[in-house]
């Protein structure tokens, strides 16, 4: 689990640079959300930190957008339903 500590970490510092505001009780719930999901399935760690990291709906693309970027474009993010 340090690994995915330190993955949720920095990927909250490229959140925030991007203007999500991804404060650190956030990143403390999206490292508790993942201590019980799996960190090793992509799916899991776009779930847990687009429902704990993002505060508003303004958030949410560009929540998509750093994520990609972050973590790869392997397939299509779902679409926003906001």
């Amino acid at each position: 689990m340090p690994d995915a500590i330190a993955t949720v970490v920095g990927f909250a510092r490229t959140l925030r640079a991007a203007g999500v505001a991804a404060s650190p009780d956030r990143v403390h719930a999206a490292v508790g959300a993942l201590t019980v999901l799996d960190p090793a399935r992509r799916a899991d760690v776009y779930w847990a930190g687009r429902l704990t990291l993002c505060g508003d709906v303004d958030d949410l693309d560009r929540y998509d957008r750093v994520f990609a970027a972050y973590f790869g474009a392997v397939y299509e993010l779902p679409r926003s339903r906001a």
